[in-house]
């Protein structure tokens, strides 16, 4: 329980820290709110959207941008409130520091993640966030043990674990049920690698100098 408790306080701003400045956190709340928007917004356009924008094997050559607008199609509606869940608990919990940079590593994933899906060829179609999602989840988990937050690590070892029972394990037929189609559990995958190497290389910015002041105070 104790690590629980530690996993959770660590992304507290520490004390003296400057989480964000007014406008960054207006600019990266109207980020995450678009992003909402949009998701919610092509759901409401019904089938003639998905059909426009999902992942198609057969014709991404033709149509290049299905490999990223298939992440903002869902399968119905269950699928769409579940990711736009998961995308606001990521925005509220993980989601600090410069709303542009956010936007270039959602993009980044996006484009990553679909065209990853081309190494599986038994991959014809697909559509949803979740493997973007799963690639901030762990882009946020990296970023910060590169800080030095190691105790983030969990975050990652829990997130290769999901994953892990997803590629090995049975097929969940009661999620699959719900959110109206078969788990893609390779697009998890890809995402969740890109994440994690693009959390690694980046500059870890504001949360490194919180870990030094924390050191040189101590």
């Amino acid at each position: 329980m104790q690590f629980v408790k530690q996993f959770f306080a660590a992304n507290a701003p520490a004390s003296g820290e400057a989480w964000v400045s007014s406008a960054q956190k207006k600019g990266w709340w109207a980020l995450v709110a678009g992003m909402l928007a949009v998701m919610l917004a092509l759901q409401w356009c019904g089938p003639p959207a998905y059909a426009l924008l999902r992942y198609e094997r057969g014709l991404v050559h033709a149509e290049p941008w299905r490999i990223v607008s298939a992440h903002w199609v869902h399968l119905g509606a269950w699928h769409c409130a579940l990711n736009m869940g998961g995308l606001l608990a990521w925005a509220v919990w993980l989601g600090q520091g410069s709303w542009r940079r956010h936007a270039a590593v959602i993009a980044a994933l996006c484009a990553v993640t679909g065209a990853g899906l081309f190494a599986f060829p038994g991959i014809s179609n697909y559509a949803g966030f979740s493997g973007v999602l799963y690639g901030l989840f762990a882009y946020s988990f990296a970023h910060r043990v590169r800080a030095g937050r190691r105790i983030f690590l969990l975050g990652l070892l829990a997130l290769a674990a999901r994953m892990a029972w997803q590629l090995a394990g049975p097929p969940s037929l009661e999620e699959e049920a719900l959110i109206g189609g078969t788990i893609v559990a390779q697009a998890h995958l890809i995402g969740a690698l890109a994440g994690c190497a693009i959390g690694l290389m980046a500059r870890p910015g504001i949360g490194q100098a919180v870990v030094r002041r924390a050191s040189d105070a101590s």
